[in-house]
């Protein structure tokens, strides 16, 4: 994850202050992000993240990924 964002941002030529002015949250938050400290990053922020930088989730946060064998529950 780490890797796949900073690459990401990096060859888009954004700063850090780029991306967090594209995605709507505070350059700490990418920082954070970026650098293992958020552990937890919401739904929403990732796909704020993602259509700044003109990727899917997946893409950039590869641990969002449903597995293959992901099945719809049937109640």
């Amino acid at each position: 994850m780490i890797e796949n964002l900073r690459s990401i941002r990096k060859k888009l030529g954004l700063r850090q202050v780029d991306l967090a002015l594209k995605a709507g949250c505070g350059v700490s938050m990418i920082w954070l992000v970026e650098n293992g400290y958020a552990n937890r990053v919401s739904g929403n922020l990732k796909r704020k993240i993602a259509l700044a930088l003109g990727h899917r989730v997946e893409d950039i946060f590869p641990e969002s990924k449903a597995p293959k064998d992901f099945r719809k529950r049937k109640d």
